[in-house]
């Protein structure tokens, strides 16, 4: 299979269609305009990224995993329409280049018992009906690795910082109990 033809949107879109067993993608509630969108993506993968063999098979199940995500959102939303209904005050959105503290700062914000952030494989499959949830709870303190003494010395303000959000278990990256709500 070609390059442009493992890239073609509407092989793509049938392929998610098949493993999420869905074919609604929202148009129905109004969430219209995402295709454009996946037309400039596959055409910027095809003409433009000079994909390794490795690097078009991650971004091939990068766009199916998005695709498959939008298919589960939208049918457990349509499962749920009281959903909508829900508030959502203040939401906060943290953007940034990489190597600009986002990380830090999302991490600071989750040790706030008041925010709710989402958890690392709540952003990676927020349905599970073609991921399921993790079974085992990582908590903080098996999460811990030795800082060498020569970085403890250079950055001592970030080490200790480290070492205070590592000893919480409301670290953002940690996965859920099993028996507690998604």
């Amino acid at each position: 299979m070609t390059l442009q033809e493992r890239f073609t949107p509407e092989r793509l879109i049938a392929a998610a269609c098949d493993e999420a067993g869905s074919d609604d993608f929202g148009d129905s509630l109004g969430f219209k305009g995402w295709q454009p969108g996946l037309d400039r993506v596959t055409d910027g993968l095809v003409n433009e990224a000079r994909l390794s063999a490795i690097g078009v098979e991650i971004a091939h199940l990068d766009i199916m995993r998005a695709l498959k995500n939008r298919l589960g959102v939208i049918a457990w939303r349509n499962q749920h329409p009281e959903i909508a209904s829900e508030p959502i005050t203040a939401p906060i959105f943290i953007v940034g280049q990489p190597r600009t503290g986002t990380t830090i700062l999302y991490d600071l914000l989750a040790q706030d018992p008041d925010l709710r952030a989402p958890l690392t494989w709540e952003v990676d499959a927020p349905c599970r009906s073609h991921s399921p949830r993790p079974t085992t709870t990582i908590r903080a303190s098996r999460r811990r690795r030795p800082v060498s003494n020569s970085l403890s010395r250079s950055f001592p303000v970030s080490w200790h910082f480290t070492r205070w959000a590592l000893s919480s278990d409301r670290s953002a990256s940690a996965s859920p109990p099993v028996s507690s709500p998604a």
